[in-house]
């Protein structure tokens, strides 16, 4: 037995439970732990805390603890955070919580690198809870998630301007922040609501995830963010990103997006990757000033027909047209970079691309599998049978 089963061991019987090492867990069981050369990463569920003396076992091998549906005695908030501080490996914390006193005080993990916080909405007492973040001094990543979103609840975020360390920002909920451009190193953001247009100037941000959650939602500029390199934007319809030089990565997936009446993309002059997604897209067109193009995902669009529009793209050396109405591929032949194509899901076969391409070699009945993250897209995905 090593040392890190009998840590576990030791806590099954200071706790009276049983934790199962994550291979070997069942999915009804929610007490586990992973195990990381010498470090591990707890799991524990529905218990109670007065304090973490149950665990010292693994004080100094925890790296990641998550407490889900835990509760805390919250009369004394110093010995909660005094109890985490003797987790000497500790970096990531999860939890979620129904009590605002558990949440405050948690923000006051001064050595925390990750903290991940999951706030039920309906626990909140008021329309508007203030979250004060200063304290975190030595985080990297933070995420804040909210379910039940049908609410007119939502968070207000401060101490901005303390959080030096941060490089990644996840907003999985309705979220005031006043000023963004506070975040002087973060370099990612994902965000549901926040209104970006009002935003000052963040010279940092390099990816940024935007998912509205309302079908109204426009996004007028993004300007403001001058170096930003990879952009992905989903449910929402109106769309004017201003001028993005640097931007490298762009991926558009909403019902409502309609690429004929877009007007942005004369000046993306260095983009290089472009996903469209469940658009309301029948041909291609507006992409004539993309010189730099080299990867090209319409996948699962259902409705585009005619792709003539990229015959300008010379550039282009990997297509994905999987699950649309496309019957004629010919505009590949002006393509002189093209180096794989994906035609599953439409209207072609073996035989017709035969027929209408010099270099049918290039030609692949591939599954949709992920969206392009590198340079080569599709040597992830599996073969299907030919459509």
């Amino acid at each position: 037995m090593n040392l890190i089963e009998q840590a576990i061991n030791a806590i099954e019987k200071n706790l009276q439970i049983s934790i199962k090492e994550w291979s070997k867990a069942s999915a009804a069981e929610t007490q586990y732990y992973v195990t990381d050369e010498k470090f591990i990463s707890l799991q524990l569920t529905d218990l109670h805390f007065e304090n973490f003396d149950a665990l010292q076992p693994v004080f100094n091998m925890v790296k990641q603890l998550q407490f889900f549906d835990c509760t805390f005695t919250t009369s004394n908030t110093h010995n909660i955070v005094k109890g985490i501080q003797q987790f000497t490996a500790l970096e990531t914390i999860f939890i979620n919580s129904g009590c605002v006193t558990t949440i405050k005080t948690f923000l006051q993990l001064e050595t925390i690198k990750e903290l991940h916080l999951i706030i039920d909405y309906e626990t909140i007492p008021t329309n508007t809870l203030i979250l004060d973040f200063k304290k975190l001094k030595s985080i990297k990543s933070l995420r804040l998630y909210s379910y039940n979103v049908n609410t007119d609840k939502m968070f207000v975020f401060k101490g901005a301007e303390y959080l030096t360390t941060l490089e990644r920002l996840t907003l999985e909920c309705d979220c005031i922040i006043d000023e963004l451009n506070k975040f002087k190193n973060l370099r990612y953001l994902k965000t549901e609501s926040i209104q970006l247009q009002i935003t000052d100037r963040l010279e940092s941000l390099k990816t940024l995830e935007i998912k509205a959650l309302k079908d109204n939602y426009t996004i007028y500029s993004l300007e403001q963010f001058p170096n930003l390199e990879n952009l992905n934007i989903t449910g929402c319809n109106n769309i004017n990103l201003g001028v993005l030089k640097k931007l490298k990565i762009l991926s558009i997936g909403s019902r409502g997006f309609e690429l004929e009446n877009a007007k942005f993309f004369d000046n993306l002059p260095n983009l290089e990757q472009l996903e469209f997604n469940e658009c309301k897209i029948t041909e291609i067109n507006n992409l004539d000033k993309l010189s730099n193009l080299k990867v090209l995902n319409l996948y699962e669009n259902h409705t585009i027909e005619n792709i003539d529009g990229i015959e300008n793209l010379k550039n282009l050396e990997y297509l994905n047209l999987y699950d649309n109405k496309i019957s004629d591929i010919s505009v590949l032949n002006k393509l002189p970079k093209l180096k794989e194509v994906n035609v599953a899901g439409n209207n072609i076969t073996q035989e017709d691309v035969d027929k209408q391409l010099q270099k049918p070699e290039i030609a692949r009945f591939l599954h949709r599998g992920w969206r392009p993250a590198s340079d080569v897209p599709f040597y992830i995905w599996d073969s299907v049978d030919e459509i």
